[in-house]
C-alpha cells in the first residue's frame, strides 16, 4: 500500500536520483500505484568531519533556504508525501525552534510560507527558465490571491555573489504586492517589491527566498 523511505543530503541531486530509483523499481515490480512517502529528510554535507557543519547548516538561513528547494523539488515529483525530520526541540535536525528560547529559525519560515501556497489551494505552472539551482512554486486562490515562493539554493561554497533576476507574472494584473525575504540579513522580513507590467526584477543572495503574494 505504500513505501517509505529517507534520504540525507546536501546536493538536491542526490534525493532526486533516490526518489527515481525507488519509483523506478516500485514500477518495474508493478507497484505502480503504490503511494511514495519520502519520511526523513534533511541537510547533511556528509557523517564524517562535515557532520558539525551539517548540524550548524540546517538551523542556518541556508538551512531555510535548503528546506524551500526542496519542497518545491518534489512537489512536481511522484512523492506522495514529504517528512521533515525533525521539529522536535532539544535534537541536532531540528531547523525551526531554537532550544533555548523556542525563538523561530530561518526554516520554520520556509514551512510557514508553503503553508500559506496550501491555503491558496491551486497549484499552477511555474518555470525557472533554466537558472541553474533556482526554485519555484505558485499557487492561486479562488479569492484572487496569487503567490509565489522563489528560492536560490546552492551547496556550493563557491557561490557567494547575488543573481539578479526577473519575475514574470503572466496573465495577473497585480494591484497589490507583498513580498518578504530570507536570507543571510533577513529572517522572512518584508521587504519593498516594485512590479511594473507584471514584471519585477529582484536580487536574490545565495541561499535565500522570496515570498511574494499578490492580488
Amino acid at each position: 500500500d505504500f513505501f517509505s523511505y529517507h534520504c540525507y543530503f546536501g546536493k538536491m541531486e542526490k534525493a532526486v536520483n533516490r526518489t527515481n530509483i525507488v519509483k523506478g523499481l516500485l514500477d518495474k515490480y508493478g507497484y505502480t500505484n503504490t503511494e511514495m512517502i519520502f519520511n526523513e529528510w534533511n541537510y547533511i554535507a556528509n557523517w564524517g568531519d562535515g557532520f558539525v557543519h551539517s548540524l550548524e547548516t540546517i538551523s542556518s538561513y541556508k538551512g531555510g533556504a535548503y528546506v524551500a528547494a526542496v519542497m518545491s523539488t518534489f512537489q512536481d515529483s511522484p512523492v506522495d508525501m514529504l517528512m521533515y525530520y525533525d521539529a522536535r526541540p532539544g535534537t541536532g535536525f531540528n531547523g525551526l525552534f531554537d532550544l533555548y528560547t523556542m525563538n523561530t529559525r530561518p526554516a520554520y519560515y520556509s514551512l510557514y510560507s508553503w503553508g500559506k501556497l496550501r491555503d491558496l489551494g491551486m497549484q499552477v505552472k511555474t518555470s525557472v527558465g533554466g537558472l541553474k539551482n533556482f526554485y519555484a512554486t505558485a499557487a492561486k486562490g479562488e479569492n484572487g490571491k496569487l503567490a509565489l515562493l522563489l528560492t536560490y539554493y546552492t551547496d556550493d561554497g563557491n557561490d557567494i555573489n547575488p543573481k539578479s533576476v526577473t519575475i514574470n507574472f503572466k496573465n495577473f494584473e497585480v494591484k497589490e504586492a507583498i513580498s518578504h525575504v530570507m536570507d543571510r540579513f533577513k529572517k522572512h522580513t518584508e521587504t519593498p517589491i516594485h512590479i511594473k507590467d507584471s514584471k519585477a526584477t529582484i536580487d536574490m543572495q545565495p541561499n535565500s527566498y522570496v515570498f511574494i503574494e499578490l492580488r
